[in-house]
């Protein structure tokens, strides 16, 4: 992971993945697959799956990246790509993705 030396260089991302009821298993396995592999991308600053406790059709991404074009050149991988085409599919809604900035300092 590559600490951002100033918070404004940082993009940080809330995206939010609704499955269809049906699919609710093969979108967990195909997003806890991606988890540790875009952890090692250079500039991920964290990767988190998180699911709601009372909505097993609901995933949240919450994700942060060195620079916006670390997380372009993340965007842009062929995996990232193909990942995105399988779960279209498998999904109630469109992938919602809100961009935000960090307001607090990071206490690490």
């Amino acid at each position: 992971m590559y600490p951002s030396m100033n918070s404004s260089d940082e993009s940080h991302l809330i995206i939010t993945i609704q499955s269809k009821p049906e699919h609710q298993t093969q979108i967990r396995e195909l997003l806890l697959a991606q988890v540790d592999p875009i952890r090692r991308e250079a500039g991920c600053l964290y990767y988190n799956l998180f699911q709601p406790t009372e909505d097993l059709h609901t995933f949240i991404i919450l994700t942060g990246w060195a620079t916006k074009e670390a997380l372009d050149v993340h965007q842009s991988q062929p995996q990232a790509i193909r990942v995105v085409g399988q779960l279209t599919p498998l999904l109630a809604r469109p992938i919602q993705s809100l961009s935000t900035r960090r307001l607090s300092e990071n206490p690490v």
